[in-house]
């Protein structure tokens, strides 16, 4: 949950915390579009907060390419990629 709370001051400062961040745009079912962060999970990342995909629910591993959506959640971003292949929706939160 850290990481979450303070991703913005990640990406305002950064950090050997944070190896790899930059906008991601992935084309989605019926056009559209999600702009998702990407951040490779790191040790210090892992120390902080060991997660896992809500999608695969294999855990978040060092080295690792994650996304973050608008709403917060975390996915690997090869999983998340694909759920919108199928869905337009967050995996965590589908009537939002």
């Amino acid at each position: 949950m850290w990481i979450v709370n303070n991703f913005f001051t990640l990406m305002e400062q950064p950090s050997p915390f944070v190896i790899e961040a930059c906008c991601h745009t992935s084309n989605v079912k019926n056009g559209y579009k999600a702009q998702q962060p990407r951040i490779k999970y790191n040790e210090e990342i892992l120390a902080v907060k060991k997660d896992e995909c809500p999608i695969c629910l294999e855990d978040m591993d060092m080295g690792n390419l994650i996304a973050r959506l608008p709403c917060l959640c975390i996915f690997h971003k090869s999983c998340i990629d694909e759920w919108f292949l199928r869905k337009n929706t967050c995996p965590c939160h589908p009537d939002d």
